[in-house]
């Protein structure tokens, strides 16, 4: 069974949490493992439309970062990725609290891959 090398995803994290994107959002990676990762936005004022409820742009960067990184862990060593493609349904507002992305790999393949990707709270 394969395995991330535990100090690897220890210097991914830190590495990628540090990153502008992410702190201009507040997001951290917390967990990742192979095929599956876990990032994770505290809901502040900052991400709030202007009728109090979280943007959907940040339900979006959720989604996006926690399938991209799950995906990642799978991936041989320097190959380029991107987001080629996302579908994202809104099934219910948030207005604080920890939003969690959960990201799982679906599909590795060649020149393409599949991930998905959900939001939970606390």
């Amino acid at each position: 069974m394969k395995r991330l090398n535990p100090e690897w995803a220890n210097a991914i994290r830190a590495y990628v949490s540090a990153c502008p994107y992410f702190t201009l959002q507040s997001m951290v990676i917390k967990e990742l493992s192979l095929g599956m990762a876990r990032v994770e936005i505290d809901a502040q004022h900052k991400h709030l439309q202007p009728f109090g409820m979280v943007h959907g742009g940040v339900f979006s960067t959720l989604i996006d970062s926690a399938g991209f990184w799950a995906y990642y862990t799978e991936v041989t060593s320097g190959v380029g990725m991107t987001t080629v493609e996302m579908k994202l349904n809104y099934l219910a507002p948030a207005q604080d609290g920890r939003l969690i992305g959960i990201g799982r790999t679906i599909k590795v393949g060649r020149t393409l891959g599949l991930a998905d990707a959900r939001i939970e709270d606390q």
